[in-house]
Order: structure tokens, then C-alpha cells, then sequence
């Protein structure tokens, strides 16, 4: 569009830009704004920047586009305005400090992965006038960990988001290769000039020593080298047929970073269950269907289309339910931070948040679940006695008591009890003498044969973990404990720079290493291990050294899982009418009777945000807080009927702004034809 001059058709190019990938969005327009500005300085000098044609055409091209993708835009933006990112601030040094491992330009997968070359074109760019200008700012681009940080939107200072400055700085590289080529001057004093970058060169490599890459990066410098010599001392024709050099280790070290990807194999993308086939088990709407299997991969995948699920994996995520997950809950954390909420064999998840259908392989069956359906090795199961997303339930504490206890004590009462946080004015909950059942358990072991590869120390403060590679043992339970959950909690203090990763029964739960982006901060392990699977316990450490204390053994009768009293709703056959036009009515989530004796809540383990509206019998009612973070109502007794709905905030608004951009620029378009056919 900005080569040719077809300016009318930008802001459908924008526009599409939106719809591919509104994260890279911003990036992509300051690379298109900057290789514009280049090509019309002449005219902006001429009549000034804010009167010129370019920023006209520019701003106003970014503004239609803009509006023509607000139906994406406007709801996204609320969204990430009422969640903060899951992700820890990064400190002000990380974010202003510059990066000397030149990650964001150079070899890493993760960022604009161009070889030692394009650094070398830059440095030299700064010598010369008419470069000096572009290697200053992709420079700072690729350095400076602030730019990165202010075009994730102060998100983070992770540097894929520099992907779109790739044409710009291959272009940059080009123009310098042309020009060293054809007027290099071969004087005495100036055929070694090209050797004043090496030294920094070196001091990049060295970063690499540690890494597999490091005799390629060695490598890519002796190229460049070679091709840098033959263009100062060889004939230019020469010097041409040099470049052939060039080419050599972008492949090479596109092979070598393969490499380290793991690519899929035959039969992998197989469907153990496929979406007819879950369809065919009829699921009720009212509960969720989650996957044990690859938990990160099917984190944001759908198994069953008509069945909602627990798991995300998101940088922006709804922070109370954040919370209920992994703090109350005190489910596992798999991975090196909390952005991802895995699914994962914790029976008071699984219970609280509906989940009763579960896809699993046999050996890893929670138990209570009853297989249903079996595919080769995997399975789908069923638990009955779970939750159901909507309920009416009279057995309630209010939130001020929930909060007075202890975190394993909250853990026992959400299961037991519904928490409630009533306005001061309308607090109708009697405090509830509250017996916890959860028992302390010293447990007894078998026989212990230890690999090679481990070392346990008892010492006064815990056991000292040293294990040279990742170590499997097997423990035998001599004392198990019938119809009990086993709980196992212990504090962890690594040593060393590595992860730590502890898994029991294939429950996994890791502590990020010194050099992870955004640690975890997971310092306590919790287990939950089900009664049919704590006889015997598979533990398997990573490498590393760490330190086990304050290891605390209890149990809980399983039974505690019955002991909430509850009506689920009675799910109508279709959905209720929504309060809106069909054109922008509301999503239904769930809709249903309930029929009660005696007044008390209506409560959900849906997520409470913008946008969730509860009607009870057709009349918008305010909503409460359940359960800590999801949506719930007062309820008096009777039948109602009862509607949970959803509007994406800004939705309404951000179609209508689309409607109206898309008609504008059509007529637009129509006529900027018009008057080019007139000129011509």
C-alpha cells in the first residue's frame, strides 16, 4: 500500500492486521508508521508533521481500521482493564536495564532470531549519515528492554513482540551490505576499519557458552569474518560472489534450533475421543468436562463443544478465582508460573467447580469417577456426586468467619459450606459452629532402596534433597489409611539455579528456577492423594538441590465431599428468552427452575465479572459473591425461575462501531475509485 501508493487500501490492511493478531498489532503499526515517515520526510518537513499528508493518511487510516475492528477491540480492552495480568510486575531495572545477550535481535527462537550479521550491519550503520539515524533505533529496538515492555502495553518485556521489526532491520542489513560492496574504499587506512565490532562479538559469544548453540555462534562470527576480509581486500566481483557466505548459517541455525523443538508424531493427532463421540454421552449442561491428559496442550480446548470447563491459560485471568484455584483450593502448580490453570487430580477442584465428566487414561482415573467410555488407553469418566455449576443451598457461612480460618481449614469448610458475603445490611447468616475433621497422620514406610543418582540427608531443619538427574523411588505405605484423602504438604528452599519439580502419583508440583521470566513463587507442594492411590507413593525428583521441611502429613474422610447440603437447578429443556434484541442478546449460560422451602442463596461457580447478570423470574437481581470469587443471588423460598446471563462488556458498542466503520469505508473506497477513474 505505502510502495505503491494505494493508501485506500490500508485501512482494510490494518484492519485484517486486527483480526490476525491484535497482540502484534501495535507493533506492526509502529514498524508500518516508521517505514512510511522514511518515505514522505521530504513532504512532512515541507508542511509539518501534524499538517502533513502522512500523518493524515496514517492516523486517520489507524482510526478507521481501528473502528472497523471494535467488535474485537472494545470487549477485549474491557476485559484486560478489570483483570490484571496473573504475571508479577517486572522490576523497573529489568524493564530500563539494556540486554547485552542481544536476545531480542540475535539466534533466539523467542524473539527476531537474525544472525550475527544484522548486528554487524547496525554497529556500522553508526558511522555512516545517512544510516545512522535507523541504527540507532533498531538498536534500542533490540537492546533496550523498555521498548519491548512499552509495546506489550507494560504486559511484560518479553521480546516476540519485536517479530514485526524483521523486514525493517533485513532491509537496514541489505542497504548496508550494497553500500560496503560497491564503495568500499581499499586504502591502507581503512581496510581493517570493518574489524572495530568484534570485539563485542566476542563478548555476545561468550554469553553462549554454556548453551549447544555456541559453536554455531562462533561459527556465524567466522563467516562474517571471512565475507568482511573478501570484501576489503579481494575485486568486487569477488566481493559479490562473497555474499554466497551469508546464506550459510541462517540455515544452519534454523536446523539447530529445530532441533530443540518437539515435533508431532505420527499417530499423536490422533483424537483419543472425538467431538461426535463425546456428544453421543449427552453430558448435562450443569456440570463441566475437563481433561487429565496433556493438561497444558488442552488447557484452552474444548473436548466437548456444549460443555463449559475449569482450565485457561492466560497472561490477564480473573485474580479471585485465581486465588480460589491455587490458594484455597491448593492445587499444584505444574509449570513455571501461574498463568495456566491446569486441570490436575485434586478432588476438592474437582468437586467444587462441577467437574463431573473427566477424560483421563486408565492408571489415572480420579477416584469416585466411573469410566464411561473407553478409546484405546484413554477413558471418559464420571463422578455423580460433584457440585452442579448452579445451585440453591441454605448450608452457608458468611465470608467475614471463612476468612478467620486457617488456609487448611478453608479448605475443609468451602467444601463443607457455601461462603457468602451478604452487604452489612442484609447479613442474615448465623455464624455456624464449624468441626473440622481433618487429622494429623504420621506415616509408615517399608523398606527404602535409593538410586544412584539420589542423595536424602535428614537434617534439623528438614531432608536435603541432591539428586544428580532426575530420580524415581518407590514407597510402600505400611499404615494406610482406608476411605481417608491423604494429604501431604512441605515447604521447599532450593539450593540451587535449577527448577524444582516433585512429582507424586504423576501430581506435579514445581518451584521456577532463578532464571524463569516470572517465577511462580511456589515454595509449598500440597498433594491430595485419593484413597485409592496412597498405598503406595512414585515420587520422582528433578535435579538440583533443595531442602524439605516442615513436611505435614493429614488426612480427610472422603465423605466430607457429601456433607454440603444443596438443590441443584432444574435445567430447562431450551433456553429462556434473553432481556435483549436478537441481534445483541445476551448469552444464556444457564437457565432452570428451583423450588425451595425456605429462603437462602443461589449460587454458581461461575466466575464473577462484567457483564454476569442473574434474572429471577425475569427481574434483574443483585449479585453476591460465593464461594470467594464466583456469582450468586439471594433467593426467598417458592418456585422461580432463574436465568444466569452474559453480556461481554462493550460488545453492543463495539459492533455497532464496526457496522458503522465497515459502511464508512465501503463508501469511502467507492469514492476514492470514483475520483482516481475522473483523473485518469
Amino acid at each position: 500500500c505505502i510502495q505503491k501508493k494505494k493508501i485506500r487500501f490500508l485501512p482494510l490492511c490494518l484492519f485484517l492486521i486486527y483480526l490476525h493478531s491484535f497482540y502484534f498489532s501495535v507493533s506492526c503499526m509502529v514498524v508500518i508508521a516508521w517505514y512510511w515517515y522514511q518515505k514522505e520526510i521530504y513532504e512532512i518537513r515541507k508542511n509539518g508533521f501534524f499538517r502533513s499528508l502522512f500523518f493524515k493518511s496514517l492516523s486517520g487510516s489507524i482510526v478507521l481500521a481501528s473502528a472497523m475492528a471494535a467488535a474485537l477491540l472494545l470487549p477485549t480492552a474491557l476485559v484486560l482493564l478489570e483483570h490484571r495480568r496473573s504475571l508479577s510486575a517486572a522490576p523497573l531495572l529489568e524493564i530500563l536495564a539494556p540486554d547485552f545477550t542481544m536476545s531480542g535481535l540475535l539466534y533466539s527462537p523467542y524473539g527476531m532470531g537474525l544472525t550475527i550479521l544484522s548486528l554487524y550491519a547496525l554497529l556500522t550503520g553508526l558511522t555512516q549519515k545517512v544510516f545512522f539515524k535507523n541504527s540507532v533505533l533498531y538498536l534500542a529496538v533490540s537492546c533496550w528492554c523498555f521498548i519491548p515492555y512499552l509495546l506489550n502495553l507494560t504486559l511484560y518485556p518479553r521480546t516476540k513482540i519485536l517479530i514485526p521489526f524483521v523486514p525493517l532491520i533485513l532491509l537496514h542489513t541489505v542497504q548496508i551490505l550494497q553500500n560496503l560492496i560497491t564503495e568500499q574504499k581499499k586504502t591502507d587506512t581503512s581496510r581493517l576499519t570493518f574489524l572495530f565490532p568484534f570485539p563485542l562479538f566476542i563478548i555476545i559469544a561468550c554469553f553462549s557458552w554454556q548453551k549447544e548453540r555456541f559453536s554455531f555462534v562462533l561459527l556465524d562470527i567466522g563467516f562474517l569474518f571471512v565475507f568482511l576480509f573478501t570484501v576489503a581486500f579481494a575485486r568486487q566481483k569477488l566481493a559479490k560472489y562473497s555474499l554466497l557466505l551469508l546464506l550459510v548459517m541462517p540455515c544452519l541455525l534454523f536446523i539447530q534450533t529445530a532441533r530443540t523443538d518437539n515435533f508431532v508424531k505420527k499417530g499423536q493427532t490422533d483424537e483419543a475421543f472425538s467431538v461426535q463421540k463425546t456428544n453421543e454421552l449427552k453430558f448435562s449442561p450443569l456440570y463441566r468436562f475437563d481433561t487429565l491428559t496433556e493438561p497444558l496442550t488442552n488447557c484452552n480446548q474444548l473436548p466437548n463443544v456444549r460443555q463449559p470447563k475449569s482450565t485457561m491459560y492466560s497472561s490477564v485471568t480473573n485474580q479471585k478465582y485465581l486465588h480460589v484455584y491455587y490458594d484455597i483450593l491448593q492445587t499444584p502448580v505444574q509449570i513455571n508460573n501461574k498463568t495456566a490453570l491446569l486441570s490436575t487430580d485434586n478432588p476438592f477442584l474437582l468437586h467444587l467447580l462441577g467437574i463431573r465428566y473427566i477424560e483421563a487414561t486408565k492408571d489415572t482415573v480420579p477416584a469416585g469417577y466411573k469410566i464411561l467410555q473407553t478409546s484405546g488407553e484413554h477413558v471418559i469418566a464420571e463422578n455423580e456426586e460433584v457440585l452442579p455449576i448452579g445451585y440453591f443451598t441454605d448450608n452457608c457461612i458468611s465470608q467475614e468467619q471463612f476468612q478467620a480460618f486457617s488456609q487448611a481449614e478453608q479448605l475443609e469448610a468451602i467444601t463443607k459450606f457455601t461462603v457468602i458475603d451478604t452487604p452489612p445490611e442484609k447479613e442474615n447468616i448465623q455464624k455456624q459452629d464449624v468441626t473440622f475433621q481433618r487429622r494429623s497422620f504420621t506415616p509408615l514406610w517399608d523398606s527404602l532402596t535409593l538410586p544412584d543418582s539420589l542423595r536424602l540427608k535428614k537434617t534439623e531443619n528438614g531432608i536435603l534433597v541432591r539428586a544428580s538427574s532426575e530420580s524415581t523411588l518407590s514407597l510402600s505405605l505400611l499404615n494406610p489409611a482406608p476411605d481417608q484423602i491423604l494429604l501431604l504438604e512441605f515447604q521447599v528452599v532450593n539450593k540451587g539455579s535449577h527448577a524444582v519439580v516433585i512429582d507424586i502419583n504423576q501430581i506435579r508440583n514445581k518451584l521456577s528456577g532463578a532464571s524463569a521470566p516470572y517465577p511462580n513463587g511456589n515454595d509449598t507442594f500440597h498433594y491430595q492423594l485419593s484413597p485409592n492411590k496412597a498405598d503406595t507413593l512414585e515420587i520422582t525428583f528433578s535435579k538440583g538441590t533443595y531442602l524439605l521441611k516442615n513436611i505435614q502429613w493429614s488426612t480427610l474422610p472422603k465423605t466430607i465431599f457429601s456433607q454440603k447440603t444443596f438443590l441443584p437447578l432444574k435445567l430447562y429443556s431450551k433456553e429462556l428468552p434473553a432481556d435483549t434484541n436478537r441481534l445483541f442478546e445476551a448469552d444464556t449460560l444457564l437457565s432452570g427452575t428451583i423450588e425451595t422451602d425456605t429462603d437462602g442463596y443461589f449460587a454458581t461457580s461461575i466466575p464473577l465479572q462484567n457483564g454476569l447478570k442473574i434474572l429471577v423470574d425475569g427481574q434483574s437481581v443483585p449479585l453476591l459473591t460465593v464461594n470467594e470469587a464466583f456469582a450468586g443471588t439471594e433467593l426467598s423460598k417458592g418456585t422461580h425461575t432463574v436465568q444466569v446471563l452474559f453480556y461481554p462488556p462493550g460488545r453492543t458498542a463495539g459492533c455497532l462501531l464496526s457496522i458503522t466503520a465497515l459502511i464508512f469505508y465501503l463508501f469511502l473506497f467507492i469514492r476514492w475509485n470514483m475520483q482516481e477513474r475522473n483523473t485518469l
